[in-house]
């Protein structure tokens, strides 16, 4: 806790080397208690190496803070956008040092921050090479620490099947020590077992997507992994959306803030808040809505960090924009999450953006704007993401409605109570089966 300070007083008294090397002890003291304070800590021992004469210690130093400096701005941002230059010196002293392990650990932290701004292709090349350079080196810790990086840029990437099989096999398999590779700034297994949930709901399997996402948190906190906490109390908001059903998001949203905004993390911060705007969609709380999803836009914005959850967070927040009576915005709102959306090639985010306008223009325009909201949901069905289901075949049910269409309401009715049953989407079924019923009602009242 002290390294810190040790290291000013050799800063001051121009022992500059001696001031790095203890700037590394506070910055490696710091990882698993304080990310933020650790990337202050690499950052500072760049800037000190870069005033002593070249040798094999202070390249050595020198690569330690750019591997660490990238890693951690997966969490705390890049504003200044530094990952692409810091790589390619990492590199060069990597390979003049012959030091195969720490470039394994730089091609996976440069991975991780290609996946942040949405550079996927790049970012799956990234972390299949630093698992063959760990291959290389036999270290299991390392080769457990890519596997995360890999896993996050083939979900961001749409190969859920890929990251799943990856991810299940390390939970089956979990290691002696939990905290293995948590060179990382948290442990890679508490991640698998919370990205686990994240990949079973993006394939509908909601049942087991709770249970898993119960699972990680509590080991998340006999652990003591702050970030990953606020991670899963977020994830449940995203959860409670595919199951129809804001108590389950109620109950999460305000920890997921408080623990992101304890920690300082951009990564944590920009989920959480986009965890609580979710909870208040769901209960059409629209300008505190609106106000959680723009904190959310303007972290991951000013940090740089995790772009690609912006198409979400823009077709939220054109609803809440609609809903709110802002109808200009909403509309621009939702063409650039489209254009985003389409974009990233991502289909979660082609469906969550295609369903978002289609909502907007029935709430907007009604049934004079049939044919475009019926090819927006055709788009987002198109994309087979089976835990957006049961709500697109409501929206199609409203749009029959609002076209006095009641035979095919009643047939859309029926195949959203059928996609929410195949998915547990439990609370879908409930307002399914109220409509139903007051569908029928309706029927009963008309005479004969």
């Amino acid at each position: 806790a002290l390294a810190g300070l040790v290291a000013h007083h050799w800063e001051r008294a121009g022992e500059i080397l001696e001031a790095a090397r203890w700037t590394r002890r506070a910055a490696e003291w710091a990882e698993m208690r304080n990310l933020g304070e650790a990337l202050r800590h690499w950052r500072k021992l760049r800037d000190l190496v870069a005033l002593v004469p070249e040798s094999p210690e202070s390249m050595a130093l020198a690569l330690a803070a750019r591997v660490n400096i990238i890693a951690r701005g997966v969490w705390h941002g890049d504003p200044e956008n530094q990952s692409a230059t810091l790589f390619a010196e990492g590199r060069e002293l990597a390979i003049r040092l012959g030091e195969t392990r720490r470039l394994a650990l730089l091609e996976s932290a440069y991975s991780g921050a290609l996946s942040s701004s949405g550079d996927v292709q790049a970012a799956i090349e990234h972390s299949l090479e630093g698992l063959r350079l760990a291959e290389l080196c036999g270290d299991d810790s390392i080769k457990l620490a890519i596997r995360v990086t890999l896993v996050y840029a083939y979900e961001i990437a749409g190969r859920i099947e890929d990251a799943l099989a990856l991810t299940q096999d390390v939970l089956r398999h979990p290691p002696d020590d939990p905290k293995l590779g948590a060179g990382a700034g948290f442990s890679p297994y508490v991640f698998f077992a919370y990205f686990a949930a994240n990949l079973l709901t993006q394939l509908g399997r909601l049942g087991e997507a709770r249970a898993q996402l119960e699972r990680a948190l509590e080991l998340a906190r006999e652990l003591d992994e702050p970030d990953l906490q606020s991670l899963a109390h977020g994830f449940f908001c995203y959860l409670a959306r595919c199951f129809g059903d804001p108590e389950i998001a109620r109950s999460h949203a305000a920890d997921a803030v408080r623990i992101a905004e304890a920690l300082g993390s951009a990564l944590s911060r920009t989920f959480a808040y986009r965890g609580l705007g979710i909870s208040h969609l769901m209960s059409d709380e629209w300008q505190p809505a609106a106000s959680a999803l723009e904190n959310a836009l303007r972290i991951a914005r000013e940090s740089r960090t995790v772009l690609w959850v912006e198409p979400y967070v823009l077709a939220d927040l054109a609803e809440a924009y609609i809903a709110l009576g802002r109808v200009a915005e909403g509309r621009q709102t939702i063409a650039r999450a489209l254009e985003l959306a389409r974009r990233s090639r991502s289909k979660n985010a082609i469906c969550h953006a295609q369903l978002a306008q289609a909502r907007l223009l029935l709430r907007t325009e009604g049934a004079p704007a049939a044919a475009d909201v019926a090819a927006a949901l055709e788009d987002a069905r198109q994309m087979e993401q089976p835990s957006y289901a049961p709500q697109i075949h409501l929206a199609r049910a409203k749009l029959a409605a609002l076209e006095g269409d009641a035979p095919r309401q009643q047939h859309e009715l029926r195949e959203a109570a059928r996609t929410a049953a195949a998915i547990g989407a439990l609370g879908y079924g409930r307002i399914v089966a109220v409509e139903l019923d007051a569908l029928e009602a309706a029927r009963d009242k008309r005479p004969a």
